[in-house]
């Protein structure tokens, strides 16, 4: 298979797979996993990094969330922030879309460095000084679209995308 490591995109080949301590074909999602991978040094390999096909690589440094503030929590817009996906930590900024009070309530995170994420993907935020969680959400959209944050059009497609199956919000 052509597959890639990381945000740099670094072709890499399996070698082989072990699941739960036995040899395996392949690993799903949830799997304790090894992968002996071949074409890389073992240093060039970070915590967050993501082993996908080629044609399913992404990285950006946008994200569009489904914003879910816990109670008492509030973000001031283009406030610093702390963004955990998965294994993954950035900082960024965060840009409220839309009216508080919509449903949902749409973010936009401006990381300073990419991410790889994707639709559906959960995000958790923290305060820039890491005292407290604020929230969360879920990738509404990954990429930075050539359009103003707040343009009406550009809010439509976001929340026509916020919905549970990837499928139907990318039709």
């Amino acid at each position: 298979d052509n597959l890639v490591l990381g945000i740099a995109a670094k072709p890499v080949r399996v070698r082989s797979i072990r699941v739960q301590n036995q040899d395996a074909e392949a690993a799903t999602h949830g799997d304790r996993a090894a992968i002996n991978i071949a074409g890389i040094d073992h240093q060039d390999v970070q915590r967050g990094d993501w082993l996908v096909a080629k044609t399913a690589y992404n990285t950006s440094s946008n994200l569009v969330i489904d914003l879910q503030l816990l109670h008492n929590a509030s973000v001031k817009n283009w406030g610093r922030v702390h963004v955990h996906a998965a294994t993954s930590h950035r900082i960024g900024r965060i840009a409220l879309l839309g009216d508080e009070t919509a449903s949902p309530r749409l973010a936009e995170l401006v990381l300073d460095e990419p991410l790889q994420a994707k639709h559906g993907d959960r995000i958790v935020l923290r305060d820039y000084a890491r005292r407290a969680t604020l929230g969360g959400g879920a990738v509404v959209f990954a990429g930075r679209e050539p359009t103003r944050r707040r343009h009406p059009e550009h809010l439509a497609r976001m929340n026509s995308y916020c919905t549970e199956d990837a499928q139907t919000a990318l039709a």
